[in-house]
């Protein structure tokens, strides 16, 4: 039953459509990876969350190097790179480009494509007038085809949202009986049947697609390229994964016993 719970914080109970990460928390090891056109900085900030970003080559810099602790940079020449800490595990190839992630030793998810990419914009019909762009900036993973996979916030889509192209726009449906894609709070997560989460943190309103074209794809879309950043979330539980999310974006502390309104235990009880 504590499994169903922590499952459904994420599968119907949307709190907002982005949640910031806490940038107070001390990276453990920051990897800093050159490819051809663009550098990965891979921000761990434990044994199991950690942080990807991408940018061009000829951006500005980086990362604040008065935050970087143990900073190791590498130029992918050679492939496989190995590195982790922790829980997590990561390899990189290079011809063809691709970002392997594993817990201990069992693979969680792989990049599918080249870095990110661009696209048409295709709107759902739910946020067409809403979500006004030309092209969307595109990420994808390649699934297994026995993936489970839960998250997007509230929505009245059943538990498995695997098959679905979910809008990242905040809007109530009203009137809904048994189906509603939108529901009020969205959140660009992502919880696998395999234990790891993935967080898209990035404000700008975009899509979830959840293998919608039954290829064994999972892609983030956003109408926004300039920011490119996902964490990688693992734990040996659902329980744990809600844990370690919390450790990254922050806990909402208890409320003061006033605000639990007039209530009083009956002497006799």
């Amino acid at each position: 039953m504590k499994k169903i719970l922590f499952i459904l914080l994420f599968s119907v109970i949307g709190f907002a459509q982005n949640s910031a990460v806490d940038t107070s928390l001390n990276p453990k090891n920051i990897i800093e990876v050159q490819t051809g056109k663009s550098i990965y900085t891979f921000r761990f900030f434990s044994d199991e969350v950690l942080q990807v970003s991408s940018v061009q080559n000829n951006s500005i810099e980086i990362i604040d190097s008065e935050v970087i602790e143990n900073l190791k940079s590498f130029t992918l020449k050679n492939e496989p790179l190995h590195f982790g800490y922790g829980k997590i595990k990561v390899k990189i190839y290079k011809n063809p480009f691709k970002i392997e992630y594993f817990d201990e030793n069992n693979q969680l998810i792989t990049t599918q494509t080249a870095d990110y990419y661009k696209q048409k914009h295709i709107p759902n019909p739910n946020v067409t007038g809403n979500i006004v762009s030309d092209s969307t900036t595109v990420v994808s993973f390649a699934l297994t085809t026995d993936e489970i996979l839960y998250g997007g916030g509230a929505r009245v889509l059943g538990m498995n949202r695997r098959g679905n192209r979910l809008s990242l726009y905040n809007k109530a449906h009203y009137g809904y009986e048994t189906h509603a894609e939108l529901m009020n709070f969205n959140l660009p997560i992502v919880v696998s049947s395999k234990k790891y989460m993935l967080h898209f943190d990035n404000p700008a309103v975009g899509y979830l697609d959840l293998d919608s074209q039954k290829n064994n794809t999972l892609s983030y879309e956003s109408v926004s390229e300039n920011h490119k950043t996902y964490q990688l979330i693992v734990g040996n539980s659902f329980e744990k994964l809600v844990e370690n999310y919390t450790f990254l974006t922050g806990r909402q502390p208890i409320p003061p016993r006033w605000a639990f309104g007039n209530i009083k235990r009956n002497k006799f009880q």
